[in-house]
């Protein structure tokens, strides 16, 4: 009696948040190199304007993608791996999983959820930083 052996596997996720992070620190690095090397009168630089919003854009763009890769491992069994504890993980993979991967929720929210999961106190809508990561997120919108 012979018995049947899966083929073993592995698997590994790319973290996109981390991209995001490095390129939002990239941008801010050149917004500050341009102005820093501005000489004269005040004058509208399109090269400056780019690397502002690019690092506006990808601050987010980390966020967004941060708190989602979280939830995504939670829902994937790997809160551990995460140094979530197991009551973490479960809620963060049920809310996770009951609500569309929360394409639809703010990011704020999400982390402020996560907060709540994790036995902490919400955050405090007109505190910083959820205050701060409003504006930036409404100024991205612009």
């Amino acid at each position: 009696m012979s018995a049947e052996v899966g083929t073993p596997g592995i698997a590994m996720r790319s973290y996109l948040s981390t991209h995001h992070l490095w390129a939002a620190e990239h941008f801010t690095r050149l917004a500050a190199e341009s102005e820093a090397t501005h000489t004269g009168q005040p004058r509208f630089s399109i090269k400056n304007r780019a690397y502002v919003i690019g690092a506006v854009g990808e601050s987010i763009a980390f966020l967004e993608a941060f708190i989602n890769e979280l939830y995504q491992d939670a829902a994937d069994g790997g809160g551990d791996a995460a140094g979530l504890s197991p009551d973490m993980a479960r809620l963060m993979a049920e809310y996770w999983r009951t609500t569309d991967n929360a394409k639809a929720v703010e990011v704020t929210k999400k982390y402020d959820l996560a907060r709540a999961f994790a036995g902490c106190p919400r955050s405090d809508a007109g505190r910083r930083p959820h205050e701060d990561v409003t504006y930036v997120v409404k100024l991205r919108n612009l």
